[in-house]
């Protein structure tokens, strides 16, 4: 009999994803105070492609699989201020989470103000659009995700 052995891999830590997304907002807060400031622009691209980037895909399995609302919370959060990023890669994720937990994307979506809604929700809107692209068929409740969605437009 031959056993496969596959490296163990472990979800990051709560506090490793929330310290690279208050990073990530801090190092663009400081760039939006200063945008002609070159070398400080090249420090958020620079950041966002090589930690928070990577950290998004931890955040989303921690949301999707253990329903982790304070990572979903200061995912949004991130969103809201970082909304000058043309990264699309982050709304994916907001959409990713949405199909694996509607019901949480939608209750913390509901505690932002009205102008972060609107944010979030165009991030939503592209996000869930994107990821189900050409797989509205075999997505599992794509209609009634797509109706929860438009609920949610401000």
């Amino acid at each position: 009999m031959v056993f496969a052995s596959f490296p163990h891999v472990t979800l990051a830590s709560r506090d490793e994803v929330i310290e690279v997304f208050r990073k990530y907002q801090e190092l663009n807060e400081s760039f939006l105070k200063d945008v002609g400031n070159i070398e400080l622009r090249r420090s958020v691209e620079e950041y966002s492609e090589n930690f928070y980037g990577p950290k998004l895909s931890e955040a989303k399995s921690l949301v999707c699989k253990k329903k982790d609302r304070v990572i979903l919370k200061a995912f949004m959060n991130v969103l809201v201020s970082t909304r000058n990023s043309a990264n699309e890669y982050p709304s994916w994720v907001l959409g990713e989470m949405f199909l694996c937990q509607s019901e949480l994307v939608v209750s913390e979506f509901k505690k932002f103000d009205q102008f972060e809604e609107e944010i979030l929700y165009g991030k939503l809107e592209f996000g869930f659009l994107n990821v189900t692209y050409k797989k509205e068929r075999v997505t599992p409740r794509y209609d009634s995700l797509k109706q929860l969605l438009e609920s949610l437009r401000p």
